[in-house]
């Protein structure tokens, strides 16, 4: 995971695409890009994450991280 914080404007996007589009290759299942600029309730980063990831939604009784995922 790399996570990129810094002022409006600083090119944090288009540097974490670059990073993604040099180590894709790396990684067996790819590189995503999770957006959490829009974010402003921290209890919503581990649902988004796990949209763009492809994670099932969680019953009410467990976490996303309890989930598992098929490939």
């Amino acid at each position: 995971m790399l996570a990129l914080t810094g002022p409006g404007g600083s090119e944090k996007t288009r540097l974490g695409q670059r990073v993604a589009e040099a180590a894709a290759n790396t990684f067996a299942d790819g590189v995503y890009f999770v957006g959490l600029e829009s974010i402003t309730d921290p209890t919503f980063v581990v649902p988004t994450t796990a949209r763009v990831l492809g994670i099932p939604e969680a019953s009410s009784n467990e976490s996303p991280q309890d989930c598992s995922v098929s490939t």
